[in-house]
């Protein structure tokens, strides 16, 4: 877990900085790391915590722009349908992308039931733990640390190295496609707006095309 989690600790640390330099105090960032755990959901939303926007708008903003981890619950459900309500809780929470791609890439080969939870829920522990590690540092250090651009960019292509295994569910080139359309499309549209609409839809699209072929 190295690598993801290498990516994931660039990412944490860069959201971190971001959120002390968009106005947040360390204890408020600190809890939105803690509660959030999602860098998207978390810059997306910040415009409009600094904005003062009503609690609602902001809430719908992280719920929208996570929409995208429906792919992850249609990718998972042959594989942990049958386990009660508590264990499928905690497993759909600590699921980020870096956890998907792992399992999707090695943690079914081989692996009985017992075995892809005990998979999916150790990588999953694993990235949360670093996630918050790294986001604390971050928000820590938001006046030390020499943060730039080129953090952000390389956090995010090491992000998306990991996932690439994600390409070969149904439904997933088709929701990139689409995502990646309408990005292009809309990218003048007001306060991130057009980036959400993609992120939405995207998604929507890959999970439709998954569930209507699922066996």
């Amino acid at each position: 877990m190295f690598i993801p989690s290498l990516g994931i600790g660039l990412w944490g640390c860069v959201t971190g900085v971001a959120m002390v330099q968009s106005g947040l105090s360390v204890a408020q960032a600190i809890t939105m790391s803690l509660i959030v755990y999602a860098g998207s959901a978390q810059l997306a939303a910040l415009p409009l915590i600094v904005a003062g926007a009503p609690l609602v708008s902001v809430i719908l903003t992280a719920l929208l722009v996570n929409m995208r981890f429906a792919l992850a619950s249609a990718l998972l459900v042959q594989d942990f349908r049958s386990l009660p309500l508590r264990r499928r809780i905690p497993l759909g929470t600590l699921t980020v992308e870096s956890a998907l791609a792992a399992f999707l890439d090695q943690g079914r080969e081989g692996r009985d039931a017992a075995g892809r939870e005990h998979y999916l829920l150790g990588a999953g522990v694993t990235l949360w733990l670093v996630w918050q590690v790294a986001s604390i540092v971050g928000i820590l250090g938001a006046g030390v640390l020499p943060i730039s651009d080129a953090w952000s960019w390389i956090a995010q292509m090491a992000i998306l190295a990991l996932i690439a295994p994600m390409l070969r569910a149904r439904g997933s080139i088709l929701g990139l496609c689409t995502a990646a359309a309408l990005a292009a499309m809309t990218v003048h549209w007001p306060v991130g707006l057009g980036l959400l609409t993609a992120t939405v839809l995207g998604a929507l699209v890959a999970m439709l095309r998954q569930l209507g072929h699922r066996p």
